[in-house]
């Protein structure tokens, strides 16, 4: 079963950009060379709001995820002092009903 913990931070403005760069370089780092456990991490910025960070960690299990991680819950309390954030799981759905093309209902004119 395919899901992801999110952790998004919208960070103090008065924080220069370059350190959270660097710290979120830092975490990519460190969580990549994490040993024992499957995760793919991805970073993403704001396209609108440039202090807005999101951390997403995908993993694939067996059964329904269980909470929060204890890597998740870490990651959301390295930036709380600095931001505001939202900690949330999404599991991906399976749909079991077919859906025609979303293609289908848009035209190029």
């Amino acid at each position: 079963m395919p899901w992801v913990e999110i952790i998004n931070g919208r960070l103090a403005t008065s924080t220069k950009p370059l350190d959270w760069e660097r710290l979120f370089r830092d975490i990519w780092s460190n969580v990549t060379k994490a040993k024992g456990e499957r995760v793919r991490i991805m970073i993403y910025r704001g396209g609108v709001v440039d202090s807005d960070w999101a951390i997403h960690l995908h993993r694939a299990t067996d059964d329904r995820p269980p909470g929060r991680t204890g890597l998740g819950i870490k990651l959301a309390d390295l930036i709380r002092p600095m931001a505001l954030v939202d900690h949330s799981i999404w599991i991906q759905e399976e749909w079991r009903v077919p859906f025609e093309d979303p293609k289908t209902n848009f035209s190029n004119e």
